[in-house]
């Protein structure tokens, strides 16, 4: 019978290059387990820079919506109506542009939590009027 896999004899040692392969397993685990994580880190940046996508467009939707409501007016009135109403939202107002009835606004959303670092402030346009 052959000593392959056994411990010598007095020696303490594995035989035949056994000893080489020990911890291979946890090794394996451990990046497996890495790459886990490192696919829930990617899917948690993507998500917080979608809400923050998501949160940009309404908030600027409504925004256009409450000015081109105020335009009656007058045009700097309207435009106060959007940065009240993108304040509201979590916003802040870039832009309010005034186009005889109708109203275009660009907000922005700065992304929250761990994407804040890799991804930039989410901005927005909406353009609304009459009819």
């Amino acid at each position: 019978m052959s000593a392959l896999g056994r411990i010598l004899p007095g020696s303490g040692r594995y035989s035949r290059g056994y000893c080489r392969e020990r911890g291979a397993g946890s090794i394996l685990v451990l990046a497996a387990v890495g790459i886990v994580m490192v696919a829930f880190t990617v899917v948690a940046v993507l998500a917080t820079g979608q809400s923050a996508r998501r949160q940009a467009a309404a908030a600027a939707d409504l925004a256009a919506l409450a000015a081109a409501a105020r335009m009656a007016d007058g045009s700097t009135q309207a435009c106060e109506t959007a940065r009240a109403v993108a304040t509201a939202n979590e916003a802040t107002l870039v832009e309010c542009l005034v186009y005889g009835v109708e109203v275009e606004v660009v907000v922005r959303v700065p992304v929250a939590g761990i994407g804040s670092r890799w991804l930039p402030d989410q901005d927005r346009r909406a353009r609304a009027g009459p009819g």
